[in-house]
């Protein structure tokens, strides 16, 4: 879990990890992520003659070597929707590695989404991000 305030270098070294992976590796943003999910449920998308379904494009996701998801928390009321694809896509990943990363610190994540998803966040390595702006001071 990456935290910190904007402009701290967060998503930069998200995507430096991944830039590094070995592994089959995904970027999203929480909402594109749940975007994506949307246009899976409603069968628009197709691969050869397969149209994705939801649990093949959840296997899927499981499978994947590295997974990072940026902005998670970035807005304050979040749907069902929202709160079961981010806990899913936590839950996918137990025993792979998953970069998720906030503008939020854990506490307040607890109160956007509750305490069995900020506990998930908390479970593994916490890195704090810090400093100015870096997008200002340049």
């Amino acid at each position: 879990m990456f935290v910190g305030a904007a402009g701290t270098g967060k998503t930069c070294a998200a995507l430096c990890v991944l830039d590094w992976a070995a592994c089959g590796r995904k970027y999203w943003t929480m909402a594109e992520l749940c975007t994506e999910l949307i246009s899976v449920q409603a069968g628009e998308r197709e691969y050869g003659q397969v149209t994705d379904s939801p649990r093949w494009w959840w296997e899927r996701y499981a499978e994947r070597g590295l997974v990072c998801i940026d902005e998670i928390g970035a807005r304050e009321n979040v749907s069902d929707f929202h709160y079961e694809t981010l806990k899913r896509a936590m839950d996918s990943r137990e025993g792979k590695p998953v970069v998720l990363i906030s503008n939020e610190p854990i506490d307040r994540l607890a109160r956007i989404y509750d305490d069995r998803v900020a506990s998930r966040m908390a479970g593994g390595t916490v890195i704090e991000f810090g400093g100015p702006d870096q997008r200002l001071t340049q």
